[in-house]
């Protein structure tokens, strides 16, 4: 079996597929981790949004909504002018 050099310098097998390097081809200054800004500290408090009520009504209407959007016949654009059934 033949083996030819990939990009990166490693050896391949003929027939392999070359194994991907992370960030191989990226320039130096990107290749770092970027530097994450600080995380506000966790509280025991309850967490923010919507509680189950707001978040249920929410739900429910985008579920009202959808299902008469695919009842509804579609809005065809008129030629007078207006708007079409």
């Amino acid at each position: 079996m033949q083996r030819a050099v990939a990009a990166d310098g490693e050896s391949v097998a003929q027939g392999e597929l070359p194994r991907r390097v992370r960030q191989a081809s990226l320039v130096p200054q990107l290749r770092e981790a970027p530097v994450r800004p600080p995380t506000a500290p966790r509280g025991d408090g309850p967490p923010a949004g919507r509680n189950p009520e707001e978040a249920r009504a929410a739900m429910s209407a985008f579920q009202r909504g959808w299902a008469r959007g695919a009842t509804e016949q579609p809005i065809r654009p008129n030629p007078t002018g207006g708007e079409h059934r």
